[in-house]
């Protein structure tokens, strides 16, 4: 039942107790025979002037509940706002993390050949190790697509960059030529999980209604973060070495 009913209801029985109610005193009699008693103190006017003060209550009530919801439709628009606002700072504070992410994890095939090149392993065999990560990449793609829609998005690339974060790990303490294959095969799965989850993981926080807009704004940031990303690192690896790199770009991405 809705409020409207019940008020309707209680509204009716009220009517039908004060009609009870004033049969029963013979109200309208008792009213004259007092005015009667005391016509010096004008009750007669007093009580007509009773459905005026109904008349203006009514008005006051109803210049109240306009006020009312001038002042609800204020609130509403303000809180919309304020709910874009967040939601903007959110997608802005994603697109630093991601792009941050971006930059980190493409290094890994910028810096990834020159990287076993420095371990002194043969150039055939280090080309080897950066085909595996694609080859890897694209597996992982078809392997963690039927799970998109079952599990949630950010256990998923919650995984893709854990796997990312450890190719990097065993970057840094690498010293032969199967360390390299395993960071690539390491890498290649978290980034086919990381990669394919991008587009999915915006609509499912952000929702679709401004995903365009967001999007819009996501990429150019994230684009720039990932092209400034491979010069700062290379600067890092010559400056100090690669192990220190993998560490730093470790670093951010969890």
């Amino acid at each position: 039942m809705t409020v409207s009913s019940k008020d309707l209801i209680i509204g009716i029985v009220a009517f039908v107790v004060f009609v009870i109610l004033f049969a029963s005193i013979d109200l309208i009699e008792s009213v004259f025979n007092l005015t009667r008693r005391h016509e010096g103190w004008n009750l007669e006017e007093i009580i007509a002037a009773i459905p005026a003060l109904l008349l203006v209550t009514g008005w006051f009530a109803q210049r109240r509940g306009r006020e009312a919801r001038r002042l609800n439709k204020e609130l509403a628009q303000t809180v919309t706002e304020l709910e874009d606002s967040i939601e903007q700072r959110r997608a802005i504070e994603e697109q630093l993390r991601e792009g941050y992410k971006m930059a980190a994890m493409g290094t890994l095939g910028v810096f990834w050949v020159p990287f076993l090149r420095s371990l002194d392993v043969a150039p055939q065999v280090a080309a080897m190790a950066f085909a595996t990560q694609a080859f890897t990449q694209v597996i992982s793609s078809g392997l963690v697509a039927p799970w998109i829609d079952r599990v949630q998005p950010r256990y998923i690339a919650m995984a893709g960059f854990a796997s990312v974060v450890a190719a990097m790990l065993v970057a840094a303490n690498a010293s032969t030529a199967w360390h390299g294959f395993a960071g690539a095969l390491l890498a290649g799965v978290g980034l086919g999980a990381a990669m394919l989850m991008q587009v999915h993981i915006w609509p499912a926080y952000f929702g679709r209604e401004r995903l365009g807009a967001i999007r819009g704004a996501a990429t150019p940031l994230t684009l720039a973060m990932t092209a400034l990303g491979a010069p700062i690192l290379g600067v890092l690896f010559d400056v100090a070495s690669f192990t220190v790199g993998w560490l730093t770009a470790a670093a951010g991405l969890p």
